[in-house]
């Protein structure tokens, strides 16, 4: 419970161990105790924290009628087994306090639940899987025990170790330029202070002929739509951009831009039809809504969706979501998606060029340019990133007490920089015995999934992978070093990399075609509203689960929703339903189809890129999706 502001400083450090107050000899001061009532977590040790910013003068908390005022806020590393850890966000520092605290309810959003029912109590995840045992130890719950014997400073050599923080990562202003997807001068200025983990040597002006080449463009000047004191996700500009065909076969890039805080959010579409644009609005309003606690009221577009696919325009107000279209062919009106999709090309562009990629790269190349922007500090938001005002003000909706969320850039690396990525033979740790065989792909960066998966792009066997094993050289791009593409790579066709890679000398052998031949997944969505025969959709999952286990499928362990037969996936949620089967069991996911077209009525039937909120990524060499 918060108390009322006190004259604390507002210019508070963090305290030196010389000022931290004397506790009680209580025997669990060391240790780490669950707390069903608590609705944060509190620690009394400093060294218990990193990333460490100081509290809002007056936040305090209530142990019976005493007053306790609170330092600061940070994250803090629980060790749940001897080889398993868990990092919680948003720890308080009380140092009167007389041990550290765990909020069950912050361990409820980690996915994770007290198992009361036998002794001892343990905490498991929420596919029931055991994530740590629970002590019974002086009256009190304990999560980590640690005699007062030993301080939390001795269970670690150091603060920031690789679980909880990266060094700050250190360069040139022209590789982070490079880093950043090729950001203008006055950005550089103010990374290092709208970020974490930034250091730049040396000036921050650049000279960039990939930046000259690529950002020329006319001065038009747009009256804004936007009206003062928006929040953010309450007007979203919304427009379409195509390109010829791609990898995967993207055609049409989407684009959604927050007027109040300019974070975008980008969609990719192998056909510009009216089903696939509300499938990718599902996805959008649902991750909004469920990850940012944010309701759209506002969409600024072109007159496409309103007035060429009226479908997608009623879809929208029937969420009661107000349309505000341009005039017909006045692409100036819709000025804010027009603009961000502008800048968003323009480092595409410069971001390609600068790497020397194929232009069928594009999709990833877009992915990342949209990745990078949002974490680029912008003159229209006083050197904030789009990321810090959008986290930050769903934070604040959340009441998450610490609310400043400066993007970490330590992960980032030259966009298009060499790349040694371990095979997936070697992860897996297939023909063992063959000791002197290259362990590694020679790649390119061209993305990320998160701060610690990269997305590599693998010419010799014309595919990319995501993988944390991987080692960069910055140094060096994909600079066509391959005799005939030396001139032309950039015109040049996966495929035709892909054979002249295998044919030049580069250290992978691993033949095309023996990849090739390996199984893998094809996603179909066959049923995109499951009904009845009076049109009603299917509401009871019983129903459902009945029916197909008399089809002969078998439920997956922990999965209710999920059933497998002869290598086909059946999996639904409420009324949409995803069968995924490899290339050979095509037949046999026909007669599934078939017999559910019995029964019901089947609406949909292309492949899916999206279902509830979350995208569908087929990573075929690990045969996982």
């Amino acid at each position: 419970m918060w108390g009322t502001p006190s004259e604390m400083s507002s210019k508070m450090q963090r305290p030196r161990r010389a000022e931290w107050p004397a506790r009680d000899d209580y025997p669990l001061r060391n240790s780490v105790i669950l707390d069903p009532g608590a609705t944060i977590s509190i620690t009394n040790s400093p060294d218990r924290l990193a990333k460490f910013q100081p509290a809002i003068p007056g936040d305090c908390i209530w142990a019976g009628d005493r007053k306790l005022l609170i330092l600061g806020y940070g994250t803090m590393t629980v060790r749940l087994t001897r080889t398993r850890a868990l990092l919680l966000e948003d720890v308080a520092y009380c140092p009167r306090l007389l041990t550290t605290l765990v909020s069950l309810r912050q361990l409820r959003r980690k996915g994770l639940y007290w198992d009361n029912r036998h002794d001892p109590t343990v905490l498991r995840w929420l596919d029931r899987t055991f994530a740590c045992p629970i002590q019974d130890i002086y009256g009190q719950y304990v999560i980590e025990y640690q005699p007062v014997a030993i301080t939390p400073a001795a269970l670690t050599a150091h603060k920031f170790n690789s679980y909880t923080k990266r060094a700050p990562l250190t360069g040139e202003a022209i590789r982070w330029h490079s880093r950043l997807g090729h950001p203008g001068p006055q950005a550089l200025e103010h990374l290092v202070s709208a970020s974490q983990g930034v250091r730049i040597r040396g000036p921050t002006t650049v000279e960039c002929d990939a930046c000259g080449l690529s950002k020329v463009k006319r001065q038009v000047r747009r009256a804004p739509r936007q009206q003062p004191g928006q929040t953010a996700g309450e007007r979203i500009a919304f427009d379409f951009h195509d390109y010829e065909e791609g990898i995967d076969g993207y055609t049409t890039q989407m684009l959604l831009t927050c007027r109040a805080t300019g974070y975008i959010w980008d969609y990719y579409l192998t056909a510009r039809t009216a089903d696939a644009i509300i499938t990718a609005f599902k996805a959008f309003l649902g991750h909004m809504e469920w990850q940012h606690s944010l309701k759209i009221r506002v969409i600024e577009c072109d007159n496409e969706i309103t007035e060429v696919k009226p479908k997608v325009g009623d879809f929208l107000r029937d969420r009661a979501i107000i349309l505000e279209p341009s005039a017909p062919h006045t692409q100036a009106q819709n000025g804010g998606a027009e603009r961000s999709g502008g800048v968003i090309k323009d480092m595409e562009r410069a971001m390609r060029t600068g790497a020397k990629l194929p232009h069928q790269l594009w999709p990833e190349i877009g992915r990342t340019a949209v990745y990078l922007y949002n974490r680029t500090p912008s003159y229209r938001s006083g050197w904030k990133t789009p990321y810090d005002q959008l986290h930050t003000a769903s934070a604040k909706l959340r009441g998450i007490p610490q609310p400043k969320k400066q993007p970490d850039q330590t992960h980032l690396r030259a966009f298009g920089c060499k790349a040694y990525a371990m095979t997936s033979e070697a992860q897996q740790k297939v023909n063992r015995k063959m000791r002197l065989k290259p362990k590694g792909w020679i790649g390119f960066l061209v993305g990320y999934r998160s701060s610690n998966i990269y997305r590599i792009w693998i010419p010799t066997i014309n595919r990319i992978v995501n993988t944390r094993d991987v080692i960069f050289n910055e140094d060096e791009i994909c600079n066509g070093d391959w005799e005939q593409f030396k001139d032309d790579l950039l015109e040049a066709d996966l495929s035709e990399i892909a054979k002249f890679a295998q044919e030049s000398a580069l250290p992978d052998q691993d033949s095309l075609e023996e990849l090739e031949a390996e199984d893998s997944f094809e996603i179909t969505l066959p049923i995109g509203a499951l009904t009845d025969d009076e049109g009603t959709q299917l509401r009871e999952a019983d129903e459902t689960v009945e029916h197909i286990g008399e089809l002969g499928y078998e439920p997956v362990p922990h999965e209710p929703c999920c059933f497998k037969k002869e290598g086909i996936l059946f999996f639904f949620y409420v009324d949409d339903v995803i069968v995924a089967y490899r290339k050979a069991r095509g037949d046999k996911a026909n007669e599934l189809i078939k017999q559910l077209q019995l029964r019901y009525k089947p609406t949909g039937g292309n492949p899916v890129q999206w279902f509830l909120g979350m995208e569908v990524i087929r990573d075929r060499p690990a045969r996982k999706i």
